[in-house]
């Protein structure tokens, strides 16, 4: 194409080009994914959010951030009971990438890129939360080893736009195909225009699989604002529950479902707000532990250690001193007799 950006009228009519030349002649909704969502989201917001979505009968997809390390802290249980929220407000997830500064392309960092990711994936899975797919920048799946090492093996993802800095490994401009693939389309593009309103406002069916972002607020306001924003669009959102049959494999976890049920390993799981543990769930691989973690952790041995010895030494300073100023100051008079 000699001209190409994601606002709403200029990605729709691209949709539709490519189509045609496909030989393409279905539409469909587009399905709402709220981006953003961390261990350190707004939890109370994202689930009101939920709530209200499936208040109005809207299923929805989140992009959520892994953790692959401290996965024994009560936080992450925390998330995931938040995560299984939003799945039985008919939610599903997708798995966010990881963030990339300079892995290299070494047997090493790329078995260290496999096993973040497969921990990401039993983390959660162990906590009741199933993510069904993936939501990746565009460039992981034009590199070799990030689509490689660092995807797993989804039939669902969401290819969203990159962030301002690419960190390319092995550049290779090709691509994976997969089974479900929705373009991702900011949904600030179809409210920031005049054009835009207009078209929020209409029946919004896509040419191609496509997906409409908001990020996830962290205010009661920008709830608020949101909410009111997706009031205003109007037709039909897409439900994974109605349409959606697929799978993720990651190492040894294999999660599948099919118009709203999942299955972990060829079981079928029932969510639940207590779930603490899904059966049918894998041991984590183990990331190779980071040399500053390591060198952090025996700095802390080393000065508790000090203070250890430093407060012995100062309690018998104190003792000794105790007895010799007793002795300075002792009367006369009671001193010790002897007699000759």
């Amino acid at each position: 194409m000699p001209y190409f950006t994601t606002s709403g009228m200029n990605i729709m009519l691209a949709e539709e080009m490519f189509a045609a030349v496909w030989g393409r002649h279905t539409t469909s909704a587009p399905l709402l994914t709220i981006t953003g969502v961390t261990p350190y989201t707004n939890m109370r917001v994202l689930r009101q959010l939920a709530t209200y979505l499936q208040n109005r009968g809207i299923n929805f997809a989140v992009s959520v951030a892994g953790v692959y390390t401290n996965t024994d802290l009560p936080e992450l249980d925390r998330y995931a009971r938040t995560l299984r929220a939003v799945e039985l407000a008919g939610g599903v997830v997708l798995l966010h990438n990881l963030a990339v500064g300079d892995p290299g392309n070494s047997s090493a960092s790329r078995q260290a890129l496999r096993n973040h990711t497969q921990a990401m994936v039993t983390a959660l899975a162990n906590r009741g939360v199933l993510p069904v797919g993936m939501s990746v920048e565009a460039y992981w799946n034009q590199d070799a080893v990030l689509r490689t090492d660092g995807l797993g093996q989804p039939q669902t993802v969401v290819l969203m736009g990159n962030e301002q800095t690419v960190v390319n490994v092995d550049h290779d401009g090709r691509g994976r195909t997969f089974a479900n693939a929705y373009y991702a389309l900011p949904g600030r593009k179809l409210t920031s225009t005049k054009m835009g309103s207009a078209l929020a406002k209409s029946s919004l069916q896509f040419a191609l699989p496509t997906a409409i972002t908001f990020g996830l607020p962290d205010s009661g306001r920008g709830l608020s604002d949101l909410e009111r924003t997706i009031s205003r669009f109007n037709g039909s959102w897409q439900s994974p529950d109605a349409s959606w049959r697929t799978q993720f494999t990651v190492g040894s976890t294999t999660i599948a479902y099919n118009h709203g049920q999942w299955q972990l390993n060829g079981q079928a799981q029932s969510i639940t707000a207590g779930q603490s543990a899904s059966a049918g769930a894998t041991t984590p691989a183990k990331p190779r532990e980071a040399w500053y973690n390591r060198y952090f952790q025996l700095q802390s041995t080393v000065m508790w250690v000090f203070f250890g010895v430093t407060l012995t030494i100062m309690l018998v300073f104190i003792a000794v001193g105790r007895s010799i100023y007793r002795r300075m100051y002792r009367r006369k008079g009671d001193e010790p007799h002897h007699h000759s």
